[in-house]
């Protein structure tokens, strides 16, 4: 690695807490006139300004030492530059512009763990859903139907908002099956096993557990596929019960009569569409909050149909 001339103090941290054990331990083994042993601190110009990828509690142990100047090196990884960059504006947002800063950001080991590693999980989750949200983006960009990019987001909203409810579920897990639940729909793609929603899980190197329980959740969903069957998961449950909402109210309305249209189907056909299946809906929702939202939206289903008898004068 590129050796760099830099001080400590002209570094900007990518983390914003230091684990009070960990730095014990380095305090244990550093020399301050002795450094020959010292692993360079990793360092990479982002955006015009150097910053630490790793070797933040060093940073701070030879601080404490005294020393101004330890062995640095240009970090050569590909590393993903998205989720430091936004490691780095969490830090500035909090006042840490330099390695001097984190002087004061010791905390217990415990506390670490807590505050730290469920911030970097949640950035993760933040980033991974992001890019989900893209990638169906371009997947569906030639769709103007009922399953298009929109209904994937609405879904996706829905979902999350039933898992703030059931606090036993798996939320990223939620969050990546209600995105990439129409990935592989058998209606718009020619795609076995999932193939299109576990590329892109493996693009962005989910475990193989976590691929199957995306997966497995994503196969509880469709309502032809699925009927008389309950899902085995919670996860499974949460977005099944998010993708039949979509299909009740007001936008599930328009989503039949615009998917009847693009296939030919006469209004009459698209009618019978809510007594095959939307106005059941409402009775198998798995979860309490899915039950809920599902009221209000049903209830509009029965005045639109009320609605359509009083003004063709049929007895749908």
């Amino acid at each position: 690695m590129e050796s760099i001339n830099l001080k400590l103090r002209d570094l900007q941290p990518s983390q914003f807490y230091i684990s009070e054990k960990k730095l014990a331990e380095v305090e244990q083994w550093l020399i301050p006139g002795e450094l020959s042993n010292f692993a360079p601190i990793p360092v990479k110009w982002l955006d015009g300004r150097p910053v630490m990828t790793d070797g933040h509690t060093r940073a701070v142990a030879a601080l404490r030492a005294g020393l101004e100047q330890v062995p640095l090196a240009l970090e050569e990884d590909d590393l993903s530059w998205d989720m430091y960059r936004r490691c780095v504006a969490a830090c500035r947002e909090r006042g840490i512009h330099s390695s001097l800063d984190l002087q004061e950001r010791i905390i217990s080991e415990q506390d670490y763990k807590t505050l730290w590693d469920a911030w970097c999980d949640d950035m993760q989750r933040e980033i991974i859903t992001e890019r989900a949200m893209a990638y169906v983006q371009a997947l569906f960009a030639e769709n103007a139907g009922g399953h298009d990019a929109d209904h994937t987001l609405r879904v996706y909203r829905a979902a999350m908002e039933i898992a703030d409810s059931e606090p036993g579920c798996d939320k990223e897990v939620v969050a990546l099956a209600a995105l990439l639940h129409d990935a592989d729909d058998h209606k718009l793609f020619q795609t076995e096993n999932n193939a299109n929603a576990r590329w892109f899980l493996e693009e962005n190197h989910i475990p193989a557990e976590g691929i199957d329980l995306v997966c497995e959740a994503i196969n509880s969903v469709s309502f032809s596929r699925n009927r008389g069957k309950m899902p085995r998961t919670l996860e499974g449950k949460i977005v099944q019960d998010a993708d039949r909402l979509d299909a009740l109210g007001a936008i599930g309305i328009a989503r039949t009569f615009a998917y009847g249209g693009e296939h030919g189907r006469s209004m009459a056909d698209s009618l019978q569409h809510f007594y095959d299946k939307l106005l059941l809906l409402k009775d198998l929702m798995h979860t309490e909050k899915g039950r809920q939202l599902a009221e209000k939206r049903h209830a509009f289903l029965e005045a639109f149909l009320e609605e359509w008898k009083e003004e063709s004068g049929d007895d749908c």
